[in-house]
Order: structure tokens, then C-alpha cells, then sequence
């Protein structure tokens, strides 16, 4: 059964369930206001005829010709009265049926005087007794019993309530079965547009989008599956550039290899100690390329091992400042590091990683810096967390290139010169080994010039 089916089922079911609850609850509160209106009224003809005879009684001192006074009211009666003379009377009202009986208990009138239909009452046949100066000269019964064939209000009443009822009760499924027809086609439409897509998608159409314009839950699916749908063909653009990156950046070593080892064996170059300085560099360049693909492959699947420690903010960055310091003086570039008055704080983390990470950003700001410049690595305590600061008085980075900084391969050097744009790979794998350690990087423009990037790593980070 199709999804679209199986909605308009529920509710059509829905909304006959609560056409059956409404129905049952309605005749239910229907029939107690009834029978409540039934009793007072039975209570108010009883008053009526209670004093009606003991009125009667008063003036004449006996129940002799009581039947000239009952029988109007009555459909049909044949009435014995005092004396044991018979009367009979015949009227065509449909009225109550009233019995005054004797304080014996013998019937004195019936004004519907039935042998079909003798006259059987209890205690809880509505009656009233009739005293007159404290004595008990009778009583009047109210017999609420239909004549054969006659229904009675009660029973007019229901059967009237109940055909109106499943009357607009069939009328309202009607319109239930249509409209849940109609939403239940509104609905689905948007799922059997995401579903075209999915298959076009998997035909191998990846320009494919659905579009569903509305507010709901419905139209951010759509949303998402369209952002899905991005993110994946970024993705296989960022694997193509990747690859075709990796035959750029090797090619270059590999044919400088092949053409120095070629000439060497053909004795076109001498084989001597420079010469082979100048291959091992490209070999070395090559196995550097190779092993940050590995480091940053590793470390995006959360494959990467840290051997984390404890290890004493200011002497770590003091040391990676002596690193760079011969670099930054030859190019006359001051190094400067600058700390909080409290400089005493620890960080639990891999070393060798986290010298990765700074490597890597202090490298790209000497590569950017003009001699004359300034480069500043800082840090603070934030609440619970460090945070590290490269600053350089360089060139800055492109507003275009900022959202793609850490992306594998990226260059801001679009004619890719591998001795001003690196790699490609060294900030995609700063931003993994930061993530590892349960902390993110930023870079930034600074205002006066250059740029700006900030590493926030949490004190104490789970060793598992």
C-alpha cells in the first residue's frame, strides 16, 4: 500500500473515530437532559392532577363521576366506578395516561383503559398520593407506557436525533474522505519529488534539485537534500583537484629525477655529489607531499593517534620560536612572542602534533611577511580553554579565499609556485590536528594589515 493510501486511510479513520466518539457522547448527554426534562414534566402533571382531584374530592366528598373528569384527558377508557356502574368513554388525544386507584389498591379510573394493555405499576411508577386534612384518600398514577404501535416521546425524540445525526455524520465523512484525498496528494507531492531527484541522482544526474516552497518540515528536507546534493559535488570536485594536485606537485620531482638520472647514465652530466644534493631534494620533497597526504587522510577519518601530555605553555612556544628565529633574522623580520602577566598554564596535548599545527602557520606567515615586517605568536587563558595567536604584518588574505583556506590544496597563489604557495595541504591539516584535540582555528584579516589566525584548544581534553 503506498504512503499516500495508507494517510488518506488514517484519516478518513481519524475522523470517523471521532464521528463515533462525538455520536455516543452527544446521544449520551442528549438522553440525560431528555429524561431530566421527561421527569420534571412528569412531576409537574402529576401536581397538576393531584390537585385537580383533591379539588374534586372537596367539592363532591366522594371519587362518584370522577370519570367525566379523567377520560378528556385519556385516548381510550373504560372506567369502573363507584357503584360498580361502567362508563365508557372515547376520546382520539394522545395524552398521558392517568390511574387513580383507591387506597386499597383498586383501580377507581384508567383514562386508557386497554385489556391489551392492563395497568402494572411499582415504586418507581411516577404517583402521587392524595391526603386531604391528613388523610390518604387515593392515589394518581402517571403511566408513561405508549398505547401498541405508538412510540413514545422518548423513543421520537432519539430516533429523530439519531437520523440527523447520521445524516450530517455521512455528509461530514464525505467531505473527511475528500479532503484527506486532496492532502493527503499535497503531502506526498513533495516526496515524490525528492524521490525524482534521488533517482536522476542516481542516474548520474548530480545537477538535479528539488524545489518545494513552503515553511514546513517538508521544505527543509528539501533544503537539506539540495545542500546534501552541493556539499557531494563539492566534494568530487575537491577529489578531482586533489588528484589532478597530486600529479601537478609530483610531476615537477619526477621529472627532474628521470631527466638528472637519465643524463647521468648516459655520461651527458657528471655523477657528483651536488648533483645528487639536488635529486635527494626532490626525493625529500616528493616523501614530504606523501606523508601530509597520509598525515591528513588519517586525521579526517579520526584515524590519527595522539600521545598526548602535559606539557607547559611558555617554554613549547619559546622553543618554536628559536626555530623560526635564524629565518625571521635573515630576513629581517622581528619574532616576537608575547604572554599574559600569569604565565603559568599547561596544555594536555601532543606535542609533536601541535608542533605541526604552529609549524605550519608560522611558516606561511615568514612566506608572507615582507623583511621589515613583524610576526607576533601569543596566548591567553580563556576560561577553560588557550588560546593561540600568529599574527604578521603581511599582505593579508584575499576575502575570496578565506572561506576556502583550510581546504586540501588550496592556494591563494593561483599559478600554484610551490615555492610561494606550498603544499596546498598545511593548513587542511592544521585545521584536522586542532580538531583533534577537541579545539577549532579561525584566520582573520587584521585591519592594520595582515593576517590574523587564532587557535583555541580546551585546557584538559579526554585521553580517549
Amino acid at each position: 500500500m503506498t504512503l499516500e493510501r495508507r494517510l488518506s486511510f488514517s484519516l478518513i479513520g481519524i475522523t470517523l473515530l471521532a464521528l463515533l466518539l462525538l455520536g455516543f457522547s452527544t446521544n449520551y448527554m442528549i438522553q440525560n437532559k431528555f429524561n431530566s426534562y421527561v421527569a420534571t414534566y412528569q412531576e409537574q402533571r402529576l401536581n397538576h392532577w393531584e390537585q385537580l382531584l383533591s379539588n374534586y374530592y372537596i367539592e363532591n366528598n366522594s371519587w362518584q363521576g370522577i370519570q367525566a373528569l379523567v377520560a378528556p384527558h385519556g385516548m381510550g377508557m373504560k372506567g369502573r366506578g363507584v357503584g360498580n356502574r361502567r362508563t365508557d368513554f372515547v376520546t382520539t388525544e394522545n395524552s398521558e395516561r392517568i390511574i387513580l386507584t383507591a387506597t386499597d389498591g383498586s383501580i377507581l379510573v384508567d383514562s386508557r383503559y386497554n385489556e391489551a394493555l392492563p395497568f402494572t405499576y411499582s415504586a418507581e411508577t411516577p404517583h402521587r398520593e392524595i391526603i386531604i386534612d391528613g388523610k390518604d384518600i387515593g392515589t394518581v398514577w402517571l403511566d408513561p407506557q405508549p398505547l401498541p404501535g405508538i412510540q413514545s416521546m422518548e423513543e421520537q425524540f432519539s430516533r429523530s436525533v439519531m437520523l440527523v445525526f447520521f445524516g450530517a455524520g455521512l455528509f461530514i465523512l464525505v467531505i473527511a474522505i475528500v479532503l484527506a484525498r486532496l492532502l493527503a496528494q499535497k503531502l506526498i507531492h513533495p516526496l515524490h519529488q525528492l524521490m525524482g531527484a534521488i533517482q536522476q541522482i542516481a542516474d548520474g544526474n548530480k545537477d538535479s534539485r528539488v524545489s518545494i516552497q513552503s515553511n514546513d518540515e517538508l521544505g527543509a528536507l528539501a533544503e537539506q537534500f539540495n545542500h546534501m546534493i552541493e556539499e557531494i559535488q563539492q566534494t568530487e570536485l575537491q577529489q578531482k583537484n586533489m588528484i589532478a594536485n597530486v600529479a601537478h606537485d609530483l610531476r615537477t620531482p619526477i621529472a627532474i629525477l628521470r631527466g638528472n638520472l637519465e643524463s647521468m647514465l648516459a655520461g651527458i652530466i657528471p655523477t657528483n655529489e651536488e648533483k645528487l644534493a639536488t635529486l635527494y631534494d626532490e626525493v625529500h620533497r616528493m616523501s614530504y607531499l606523501v606523508q601530509e597526504l597520509h598525515d591528513l587522510s588519517l586525521a579526517e577519518a579520526r584515524q590519527l593517534q595522539l600521545n598526548r601530555e602535559w606539557i607547559d605553555i611558555v617554554p613549547f612556544l619559546q622553543s618554536i620560536q628559536q626555530v623560526f628565529l635564524p629565518e625571521a633574522e635573515q630576513k629581517n623580520i622581528q619574532l616576537l612572542i608575547q604572554q599574559p602577566t600569569d604565565p603559568s598554564s599547561r596544555l594536555f596535548v601532543d606535542p609533536r602534533r601541535l608542533e605541526q599545527v604552529l609549524y605550519n602557520l608560522m611558516a606561511n606567515a615568514l612566506r608572507h611577511t615582507p623583511a621589515g615586517g613583524t610576526i607576533q605568536l601569543r596566548w591567553e587563558k580563556v576560561n577553560e580553554n588557550v588560546k593561540i595567536e600568529i599574527l604578521d604584518s603581511g599582505s593579508g588574505i584575499d576575502p575570496d579565499d578565506l572561506p576556502h583556506l583550510f581546504e586540501r590544496f588550496y592556494r591563494g597563489d593561483k599559478a600554484r609556485n610551490r615555492a610561494s604557495g606550498g603544499s596546498g595541504l598545511g593548513l587542511a591539516i592544521v585545521k584536522e590536528l586542532v580538531q583533534l584535540h577537541s579545539g577549532h582555528v579561525e584566520a582573520a584579516n587584521r585591519p592594520e594589515g595582515g593576517s590574523h589566525f587564532t587557535i583555541i584548544l580546551p585546557i584538559e581534553t579526554s585521553t580517549e
